[in-house]
């Protein structure tokens, strides 16, 4: 009877035990931020269907994606991590590398990828194009960095984010017959904001905008709810038209010239 009475007691003390400890457990809820990444020419110009993967820095991956016509893509992350993306126009075009850290809010990353394009010629003076002819990026330390052949046209264009690289020129085994440093980048833009309101003041809702730099128009967007159409725009001067009419002259990359946000009363 003695032996019953105490272990009834011991199953009793191992159940507060228990149930002490699973109430004491804390409960955390992650929080996600969006970390939306542009991948944009120098001179502003989107790129699109350019692959964009996402890592944390301790190699956590969260997938990839491709840029749609605006250079964009979204990634929804936790909170209070730092992290890697790269991005890479088709191979063997060289990725670009960039980091970034979500802290407590949502995130534009804008990063540059340019084209260089390489026209070989014959140097007899008939100047006609060289059918697959080699042509080697490298660092300026040497290093081996992607490679490519002309096509009959005698041209071959290459992807390379913001830096300073050497072509070298091959045609078949030879040594290099030709070498040229060159730089891509001097890489700066501005988030210009158009907000398209009506006489009254109201948005007007899926209005296109117009970008234009000169004569030639380099993006376009759609008004979304609130009548906003924000772009990423290098340093120079753009036009704004609605339907073909200027309704605003921007200057980005003079400070004090013109605001950041333009608003427009249309019609």
């Amino acid at each position: 009877m003695l032996m019953k009475k105490k272990s009834t007691i011991l199953v009793g003390i191992m159940f507060v035990m228990l149930a002490t400890s699973f109430a004491i457990i804390p409960t955390v809820s992650a929080v996600d931020y969006k970390a939306r990444i542009y991948v944009l020419q120098a001179n502003g110009t989107p790129v699109s269907n350019a692959m964009v993967q996402v890592w944390t820095t301790t190699g956590t991956p969260y997938g990839h994606k491709y840029t749609n016509g605006d250079g964009k893509v979204v990634f929804t992350l936790p909170d209070g991590d730092s992290y890697k993306a790269t991005y890479q126009k088709g191979a063997p075009n060289e990725p670009g590398t960039e980091y970034f850290t979500i802290s407590g809010s949502d995130i534009d990353v804008v990063v540059s990828y340019n084209q260089k394009t390489f026209l070989v010629t014959e140097s007899d003076g008939s100047n006609s194009p060289v059918d697959n002819a080699q042509i080697q990026i490298k660092n300026t330390k040497g290093k081996l960095l992607t490679h490519g052949y002309t096509a009959p046209n005698g041209k071959v264009t290459f992807w390379l984010p913001d830096g300073t690289y050497v072509a070298e020129l091959r045609k078949w085994s030879t040594p290099a017959q030709v070498k040229q440093t060159f730089t891509m980048g001097a890489f700066h833009v501005t988030k210009f904001t158009i907000t398209v309101e009506d006489s009254g003041e109201n948005p007007v809702v899926n209005k296109r905008v117009d970008i234009y730099r000169g004569s030639k128009m380099i993006n376009f967007k759609y008004t979304n709810v609130n009548g906003i159409a924000a772009f990423y725009l290098a340093d120079g001067t753009y036009t704004v038209k609605i339907q073909g009419t200027t309704y605003a002259t921007a200057t980005i990359g003079e400070p004090g010239v013109y605001p950041t946000d333009v608003t427009i009363t249309y019609p």
